[in-house]
């Protein structure tokens, strides 16, 4: 299934209405942002990040969900760490921004616990 949004399009592969399969989201210029593969629509194998000019920023390993989602901005910096178990936030989420280190938030299973604001 290709869906699109403003020149953007997602690439992805379902089995009985979850995402099972391949996973590609492309930029409205045609790099491919991000790619990977869901299982039962968690993340499984590599989650390969990419910025707007094809160049890899990232390679996340996954085991059925299993594994730290990363996000960056439009100038190729890390602004989000977000480590899951099975698909669910869990462990120590860290926010940058403009390369500072701002938040630290501390997840159980989906649950917040704690918010840390950094100086």
């Amino acid at each position: 299934m290709i869906c699109r949004d403003y020149g953007a399009r997602i690439e992805t592969e379902y089995v009985n209405g979850v995402p099972n399969g391949i996973f590609r989201y492309w930029h409205e210029g045609g790099a491919c942002l991000r790619e990977g593969f869901k299982i039962n629509g968690l993340w499984h194998g590599k989650l390969i990040t990419r910025s707007t000019d094809g160049s890899v920023l990232d390679v996340s390993d996954f085991d059925e969900g299993t594994g730290v989602y990363r996000i960056f901005n439009s100038n190729n910096q890390m602004t989000d760490e977000v480590p899951m178990l099975r698909g669910t936030i869990h462990g120590v989420i860290r926010c940058w921004r403009l390369g500072k280190l701002i938040t630290t938030s501390f997840f159980d299973n989906g649950v917040c616990n704690a918010v840390t604001c950094e100086a």
